[in-house]
């Protein structure tokens, strides 16, 4: 079973990395969903998927979505 609390820290630990990324960065990932893999502090795997999306098209607002799985 998932430890929602660690898959919580280890989301927004991968999260904090695309907030500091520029307004041009996340534009460019629009249409090209990353995923990557990350250990959390128990040593449990954990897959994360972000994908960047046009928000508001004609306010240029962009969100990013994100999701964390222990493919149990």
């Amino acid at each position: 079973m998932m430890d929602k609390v660690e898959a919580k820290q280890v989301l927004a630990s991968e999260l904090a990395r695309y907030r500091s990324r520029s307004y041009h960065d996340l534009v460019a990932l629009i249409g090209h969903p990353q995923v990557c893999e990350r250990r959390g502090a128990s040593g449990a795997e954990y897959q994360i998927e972000l994908q960047a999306v046009w928000d508001n098209r004609l306010a240029e607002n962009v969100r990013v979505i994100a999701s964390v799985d222990d493919g149990g």
